[in-house]
């Protein structure tokens, strides 16, 4: 792709994905240090109801850029599941309007 360079940015974006490997377990009282940059890409959905006797909070933790979108769809279904709404997240077939649409013009 020679031309790239010659090419102009038209939208950039990031993002934080906290690293989170369940089978390594680190503890500041005890000292001990888990380097997580080796964790894997995957992400998981915490119920803290469950995993800490901590209800009402669920996390989201793991990941990459590219899958925001079902992470952030399991973790509403996750969080609907709570007062018993059975729906599924609809994220990933509905469709976005255009720019215009949007801004009633």
């Amino acid at each position: 792709m020679p031309g790239i360079r010659q090419g102009r940015i038209l939208r950039a974006w990031a993002g934080v994905r906290p690293l989170y490997d369940p089978a390594t377990q680190s503890s500041s009282a005890e000292g001990t240090h888990v380097d997580n940059r080796k964790a894997t890409r995957t992400f998981d959905v915490l119920d803290h109801a469950t995993r800490d006797g901590v209800e009402g909070i669920v996390s989201i933790v793991g990941g990459k850029l590219t899958t925001f979108r079902l992470m952030a769809e399991r973790t509403a279904d996750a969080v609907c599941s709570k007062p018993g709404v059975a729906q599924p997240c609809t994220t990933a077939t509905t469709e976005i309007a255009p720019a215009r649409a949007r801004a009633g013009r």
